[in-house]
């Protein structure tokens, strides 16, 4: 046994790696004069490679193995497991490059570079071009990778358990890459603020953080925008002169085209609905540090635990609340009861045409209880007309309710696990939900199959966000990443990387220019979507980020948490600027209205 070996197999020793001498077959160390004789091989790559690949056997072999172990790996080990196949790839080909296997190391890449193309597409356009050793040097990612470590992070759990899987099949080759060419920095509990560098720092980035999109807004739609110019009652109240300040606004951040993406034409309970909207936004109150804003805050008790979800329609006046009996309630927050349109038996032909909506509508009382899920209830959302209700669950279904009938009307199957999370777009056409399967889908209220399918997601998709404009969709993933997507052509367009853990909630401002998240680190982040850079990172609270919210064109933004809190913070300058406590009542849902008034609702746990 040589002097290397020797030292090598007395570190493995120290180090408690006892059956190193079990791992296959014994490695064959040929001359350099053997292995090749033409003297333009002098990189690191190459030697290192005479020394210690056998060129008789497939360098490959052990990469589909370790692929297979990454993919069946627990979610909680395998986003940092999944960070260290991108390097090994790299590697493997340039180590097939070097010893001049150019057809297997094609075959190699064209097998496997999908899983990388996403994120990694400008890097591989230019690995690819490495055809051959004359290339190698030419190739100045090719020579960052040989002279560089590559930096990443992962968990102690999950590297003593890459080490062991190395160990015990013998991956020799794979072993040798992350020894000597990756730069792992090990942490145990919750990882450091301070490890921020992944990859070949200052080398390598987001190719599609580089991409042009137009995420400008159009706040309200060219057939509300022509009603409130020309017809002489919204000039009474103003509603003129609000549509000129934003359309102002949208100079300065140009939309893209309101018919970019198919759009039928608007109905006239939307219509109605925006215009309500205008008006809420040109009475609403400006918040700040020194203008604080109201805050309804509604405790939901006796739920024993069963309460999963909530939303508010669009005025506020409605509460739906998802629980784990498989039903949705629809509370009415006014003093008025909710209303249910008769049956059409006991509409008579006189009341009809009166034209009034009352004799038409039975009284539903303060609650109304929707059943038709066969699991527990995940997500509720209204539509912006307050006509319809959308509702997910683990049943895998997603149903369209009717606030008119309160019926179930339609249920969208696509899903194959637990859907997790709904939106809807501003149009009230198009929604998005996530799963368990690691799909996000775009559906149109049409149709019962969905119109686009995501499917870039390593892990369960938590929460989904529309862009205000509806042209794009932010999807937040349990493998710690939110991932922008274009609806027109389903392309991913921006990546977003910070959270330490799950991503829970999203939400993007009126403007369309800033993005919000909170995940289960316990951390809230505000983005620049233009550039996918974080702006800041809002710290305090001390359970899961339920909920965030940004204020309507004001400074303050809103978050609540597992840890029976409602924090303000300053969106601009990244403080916080108050905290409110509530008894122990969790707060699912916190959300600024287009007053700028805060409506919060949690459900009361007593300490047991």
């Amino acid at each position: 046994m040589d002097r290397d070996n020797r030292n090598e197999k007395s570190v493995l020793d120290k180090r408690g790696y006892k059956r190193t001498q079990e791992m296959g077959p014994a490695r064959t160390v040929l001359p350099l004069n053997e292995y090749v004789g033409d003297r333009e091989i002098n990189s690191r790559l190459s030697v290192r490679n005479v020394t210690l690949v056998d060129p008789s056997g497939p360098i490959d072999s052990g990469y589909a193995k370790l692929r297979q172990w990454v993919e069946d790996s627990l979610d909680s080990f395998k986003n940092d497991l999944n960070n260290l196949m991108f390097p090994v790839f790299i590697h493997l080909y340039l180590d097939m490059i070097s010893m001049r296997r150019e057809n297997e190391a094609l075959s190699f890449m064209n097998e496997y570079k999908e899983d990388f193309i996403e994120v990694h597409a400008s890097e591989l356009r230019q690995i690819e071009m490495v055809r051959e050793m004359s290339n190698l040097k030419e190739n100045q990612l090719a020579m960052a990778f040989i002279s560089n470590k590559y930096h990443l992070t992962m968990g102690k759990y999950a590297f003593d358990l890459l080490i062991d899987f190395l160990e015990l099949n013998g991956m020799l080759k794979i072993g040798k890459i992350v020894n000597q060419y990756l730069n792992i920095k090990v942490f145990t509990g919750k990882m450091s603020e301070d490890i921020v560098d992944i990859g070949l720092v200052g080398v390598a980035d987001f190719d599609f953080n580089k991409k042009p999109i137009t995420s400008g807004v159009h706040y309200i739609s060219p057939k509300v925008e022509e009603l409130v110019l020309t017809e002489e009652q919204y000039k009474y109240e103003y509603l003129d002169q609000f549509l000129g300040i934003l359309k102002k606004k949208r100079l300065e951040h140009t939309p893209p085209a309101y018919d970019r993406i198919p759009l039928p034409s608007p109905s006239a309970s939307h219509i109605a609905s925006e215009i309500d909207k205008l008006r809420d936004l040109a009475k609403r109150m400006n918040v700040g540090k020194h203008q604080m804003p109201s805050i309804c805050c509604y405790t939901v008790h006796n739920t024993f635990e069963t309460l999963c979800c909530s939303d508010y329609s669009s005025d506020l006046k409605l509460v739906a609340l998802g629980y784990t009996d498989s039903y949705i309630e629809i509370h009415s927050l006014t003093d008025e009861n909710l209303l249910k349109l008769k049956q059409s038996i006991y509409l008579k032909a006189p009341e009809m045409r009166t034209g009034k909506a009352d004799d038409a509508r039975d009284d539903a009382g303060k609650v109304v209880r929707l059943v038709g899920h066969s699991g527990p209830v995940y997500a509720v959302k209204f539509f912006a007309n307050k006509r319809f209700l959308l509702s997910a669950s683990q049943d895998s279904t997603i149903r369209l309710w009717s606030l008119d009938t309160y019926s179930e009307v339609a249920v969208y199957q696509g899903h194959f696990f637990p859907v997790w999370c709904i939106d809807i777009a501003s149009n009230d056409y198009y929604f998005a939900s996530g799963s368990s399967d690691r799909t996000a889908c775009v559906w149109s209220v049409e149709n019962a199959k969905p119109v686009r399918l995501f499917a870039s997601s390593l892990s369960d998709i938590m929460c989904v966000k529309f862009h205000p404009n509806s042209n794009y969709l932010f999807t937040g993933s349990c493998d710690f990443k939110i991932r922008m997507h274009d609806l027109q052509d389903g392309e991913l367009v921006r990546l977003f990387v910070d959270h330490k853990d799950a991503v829970t909630c999203l939400d993007v401002s009126a403007c369309g220019k800033h993005l919000l998240s909170g995940g289960k680190d316990k951390t809230v982040i505000l983005w620049d979507i233009a550039t996918g850079k974080k702006l800041f990172k809002y710290t305090g609270h001390e359970g899961f980020i339920y909920s965030v919210s940004f204020s309507h064109f004001s400074s303050l933004i809103v978050s609540s948490s597992s840890d029976n809190t409602v924090r303000l913070w300053d969106k601009y300058k990244g403080d916080l600027v108050a905290t409110y406590y509530t008894k122990s009542t969790p707060i699912i849902k916190a959300v600024f209205g287009y007053r700028n008034i805060i409506s919060c609702l949690g459900a009361y746990t007593p300490k047991k």
